[in-house]
């Protein structure tokens, strides 16, 4: 069996904007696999009001992430089968917001998980089955782990499923006695960095040790490190897959121009701000605009993970990279992996993260991208 597994997925932004969004030699690519499964990390809505816990002055940021109702039928062109909600941005229009971005998918046949109208709901798995296997997907924010910001669906109220490590620990059991393979698709960890953080380490081979068969997470934007646990593959970060550059309202929401015209006289600053003063177009950096699809075998011997590279490239068209790059080689798996089986212990997390974090970038930084911040 070969499953794909995609990054973050924004299908909005500045796509309206263009002709082309996906490069046809990653499309045809996407086609040639049973499932793919990916994180929409927004919410799908037109003309309705955000959540007002990310709007309020204090205790909110402001950082409202969605795409039009006119805009998702892009995730239907990629042909994404399953599409975890476990992520800070699927509530950022609140509960009407919610249902909206559900009733697309049902309306598409796409299945969800990971967030919910409620508990049961949110923490409810979503399955396929194929040649008599089943496959269990499993998505979350763990409590205790950044992102800090999201709302938890309660047993009467909307939400993403916020279990603690050992809440999920026993759901991973339970569901082990009834599914083939269970794959557990985290949103945490700390965002632009290269390093999991020594709690997803930990909790991730938790996950393993509990049944899980492979674990990939989200939520940094960049591509983090992955590692081997009992043979069970973990993958700490995907990066971004589809996640254009995108326009900012004052004091940080996301804004879609009347026109391309507008479009082009905007103002512009290198990824997120903490406020614009103005409309601006946000620009995400080098490091930031690359992201894995990591291809996935189900065989009777193990499981085995291709790992490919996309790329956004800086006219928001979505490509695979032919290869990964000898100096990104380098820094990951010379500089970046050696530390993260070590990880568990939080100071030399505290000492290697910046140092991984500044000499990775080195590799990956485009250096003839001279927009300036806001």
């Amino acid at each position: 069996m070969r499953i794909l597994f995609c990054g973050d997925i924004m299908p909005g932004g500045v796509l309206p904007y263009q002709d082309k969004y996906i490069d046809d030699e990653l499309k045809h690519f996407m086609g040639n696999f049973d499932l793919r499964v990916g994180t929409l990390e927004c919410a799908i809505g037109t003309n309705i009001a955000p959540a007002p816990e990310k709007m309020k002055e204090n205790g909110g940021n402001n950082n409202v992430c969605y795409a039009r109702d006119e805009d998702f039928f892009r995730v239907m062109e990629m042909g994404f089968d399953l599409i975890s909600l476990g992520n800070n941005h699927s509530f950022d229009l609140g509960e009407n917001g919610l249902k909206n971005t559900i009733h697309h998918l049902k309306q598409n046949g796409i299945a969800y998980f990971g967030a919910g109208m409620n508990l049961a709901e949110a923490s409810a798995p979503a399955v396929a089955e194929l040649r008599g296997t089943k496959y269990c997907f499993l998505g979350c924010c763990l409590k205790g782990l950044a992102p800090f910001n999201v709302i938890a669906a309660t047993e009467k109220s909307y939400g993403v499923y916020q279990p603690t490590i050992e809440e999920l620990v026993a759901q991973i059991k339970f569901l082990n006695g009834e599914y083939n393979n269970i794959i557990i698709m985290p949103h945490w960890g700390e965002e632009h960095v290269l390093l999991p953080p020594y709690k997803c380490v930990e909790y991730a081979k938790r996950m393993i040790d509990a049944g899980a068969d492979a674990v990939f997470g989200s939520h940094s934007h960049r591509v983090s490190t992955n590692i081997s646990y009992k043979g069970k593959p973990i993958y700490f970060g995907l990066g971004n897959f589809l996640y254009p550059d995108s326009c900012l309202q004052q004091p940080r929401p996301f804004y879609y121009p009347k026109s391309a015209e507008e479009l082009k006289t905007m103002p512009s600053c290198i990824n997120y701000p903490r406020s614009v003063s103005q409309n601006t177009l946000l620009v995400w950096s080098e490091d930031s605009r690359v992201g894995i699809a990591a291809e996935v075998f189900f065989e009777n011997c193990g499981i085995k993970v291709h790992r490919r590279l996309v790329r956004m490239g800086n006219d928001n068209v979505l490509r695979l990279l032919e290869r990964e790059s000898k100096r990104r080689n380098f820094y990951i798996n010379r500089i970046v992996l050696p530390f993260a089986n070590f990880t568990t212990f939080p100071a030399i997390y505290r000492i290697t993260k910046r140092l991984t974090w500044r000499v990775a970038r080195m590799g990956l930084r485009n250096l003839g991208d001279h927009r300036k911040d806001v």
